[in-house]
């Protein structure tokens, strides 16, 4: 069922106020003030580190590796890469902070049909024993990059 809709109302746009004492806490006329965040402008244009760090980790991890991101940064830089360029299809990039949950266990297990995730406590040595044929790296978002792998098990 539809709901009926509502008339629009033009949107007025607000007036900027005279500096006045609100309950004791003077407002600026540009509407900044306590309570109101100043926001510069940034330009973020040129930074580049989360490519050269995505790049980085990309050419260094093994083919066929399962790829253990720490961090926000870590994992979406690499998700980026993987699964918006479609860079490496080959590796599983997986959260550690996020293998304990049931919702992303189901998820991993779509997205990446070949990785075995171990239950009901997955964590990343257990998917190594799990996947033994597959190295398992671990990476954080660091400066230089640091990437930790740990040969696979056994042999393809």
């Amino acid at each position: 069922m539809l709901l009926p809709a509502l008339p629009r109302q033009p949107c007025q746009p607000a007036q900027p106020q005279s500096e006045s004492l609100l309950s004791g806490v003077p407002v600026r006329a540009d509407g900044y003030g306590p309570g109101r965040p100043f926001h510069l402008p940034v330009d973020a244009s040129q930074d580049v580190r989360a490519e050269a760090f995505g790049r980085e980790v990309l050419s260094r991890t093994p083919q066929s590796a399962i790829l253990v991101a720490e961090g926000d940064r870590a994992l979406f830089a690499l998700w980026y890469f993987h699964f918006a360029l479609q860079e490496r299809p080959d590796l599983s990039i997986v959260s550690g902070e996020l293998l304990h949950f049931d919702w992303y266990q189901e998820n991993l297990r779509a997205t990446y049909p070949s990785l075995i995730v171990p239950g009901p406590f997955p964590w990343p040595e257990t998917l190594a024993r799990a996947n033994p044929s597959r190295a398992v790296c671990f990476i954080r978002y660091s400066v230089p990059v640091g990437i930790d792998c740990l040969p696979p098990l056994a042999s393809p």
